[in-house]
């Protein structure tokens, strides 16, 4: 295992572009330098940890078509905001990550992998954003992206695991938490107008405004599983005119014995054209309520909604009459 360096733009399947004179293997540390490189063959180095620089950066490059497989763990280390792997390939290629994707640097603005094409990203490994401001995975375009893995971020304003900035379709099978405690760490974050499908429980974080998932312009996000206040953040929040649905809203540990700070799990913009609903609402286990803003129940596929009283009181039922 040792720690290879660019020396020059150009293919990763060169071995002159490489400071070893060879091609990384597994278990290595792979550092773009000052350089681009193309990740022209499929890559393999197990374990081991692709990094870009604030100059340099890995691609696939957008003349690619087939299916590209890259497997490493991938570090955002530094301030480029292109991508550690910057995807330029367009509608119709696949490139499948297999590892997990992270932040180890102490320096702001960072992104792990960005999609900026009409390609299909899929990731099959955690993503976790930690103490300084960066993202995960940035799906800027019209690609599709598909992630399988837990998704979470730390303490650092505006970091988020996923942004969903483009029209992609995102999917996430996996849990999304946010366990940040200052103003607004967001684990999944949807300011495009996109159609995000989360297969998996949020929490919300310890921020005002922080959330596990924010909608925050014209996009459509289902959550399939329970959303949790956090304290105080929300688990989800509707901001402007999007959809959200939410299979169960619990509020957080707020009262009595449980914590100062009361918030919902699930909150809903009165903006016009925004629809926020939830299937199952239940309280906190003091009474904190689930929902807040302008929230509507719907029907599950019994045919009723369902309201619980985690403190003691009673249950309710809603069916059509």
């Amino acid at each position: 295992m040792a720690t290879v360096t660019a020396v020059k733009t150009g293919n990763w399947s060169d071995p002159t572009v490489w400071d070893s004179g060879s091609l990384p293997q597994t278990g290595d540390t792979v550092c773009s330098g000052a350089y681009t490189v193309t990740i022209d063959q499929d890559v393999n180095i197990g374990t081991g940890t692709i990094k870009g620089t604030s100059s340099g950066h890995f691609e696939v490059a957008g003349a690619f078509v087939g299916t590209r497989n890259i497997t490493a763990n991938v570090d955002a280390a530094t301030t480029y905001t292109g991508g550690t792997i910057r995807l330029l390939n367009t509608t119709g290629s696949i490139v499948n990550i297999v590892g997990n994707l992270t932040n180890s640097g102490l320096v702001s603005n960072g992104i792990v992998v960005r999609n900026t094409a009409g390609g299909t990203l899929n990731v099959t490994g955690s993503i976790t954003q930690g103490a300084v401001q960066s993202t995960g995975v940035d799906n800027a375009s019209v690609g599709p992206c598909n992630i399988v893995g837990a998704l979470s971020v730390g303490n650092a304003n505006n970091s988020c695991a996923l942004a969903a900035v483009g029209t992609g379709t995102c999917v996430v099978t996996g849990s999304v938490t946010s366990n940040g405690t200052n103003l607004q760490p967001i684990c999944v974050n949807v300011t495009g107008v996109a159609t995000v499908t989360i297969n998996g429980n949020v929490l919300g974080g310890g921020g005002n405004n922080s959330a596990g998932v924010r909608n925050g312009a014209g996009g459509t996000v289902t959550i399939n599983g329970t959303v949790t206040a956090g304290t105080p953040g929300y688990g989800a929040r509707n901001d402007a005119g999007g959809v959200l649905i939410v299979t169960e809203a619990v509020g957080n540990n707020y009262g009595p014995g449980g914590g100062t700070s009361e918030r919902a799990a699930v909150y809903g913009s009165a903006t016009a054209g925004a629809v926020t609903a939830v299937y199952k609402a239940t309280s906190g286990p003091y009474g904190a309520a689930p929902c807040a803003g302008a929230v509507k129940m719907v029907r599950d596929a019994t045919n009723k909604s369902t309201l619980i009283d985690a403190s003691g009181g009673p249950n309710v039922e809603l069916v059509p009459v």
